[in-house]
């Protein structure tokens, strides 16, 4: 099968679907936790949470970040963990240390960072 290049013309009109694809949101179940519901991270928090005191805590700053429900900055859960002055630990305090980087690790995939989202085409119709 061949696929054709595209043109600005067919982007324009993609570009619902990409603001769609762009602003998804995803449910993330957690053992014994619940259900937690996360937003695609954009290519900003990604730069920001490697930036994140100097990467060591970009998994933690990418799920407080994207975390939609529960807000992780609501100020009573803050309050309750003993977070107020760190409000990041509060990732540490909720999740194991192997759930942090499974749930981090899904928002990166659901970014676009898994190889069935692009490929390499040889075959280009004009």
């Amino acid at each position: 099968m061949q696929n054709a290049l595209l043109n600005a013309k067919t982007l324009l009109e993609k570009r619902d679907l990409i603001e769609k694809k762009k602003n998804r949101k995803i449910n993330i179940e957690v053992k014994d936790i619940g259900t937690f519901r996360f937003r695609i991270p954009t290519t900003l928090d990604i730069i920001d949470a490697k930036a994140f005191e100097n990467g060591e805590r970009d998994e933690q700053y990418m799920i407080y970040t994207c975390c939609e429900s529960p807000q992780l900055n609501d100020e009573e859960l803050l309050k309750g963990f003993n977070c107020e002055d760190d409000p990041y630990s509060l990732v540490d305090k909720i999740f194991l240390p192997g759930e942090v980087t499974s749930i981090a690790g899904e928002l990166i995939q659901e970014s676009g960072y898994k190889e069935e989202y692009v490929k390499v085409v040889d075959d280009i119709k004009n």
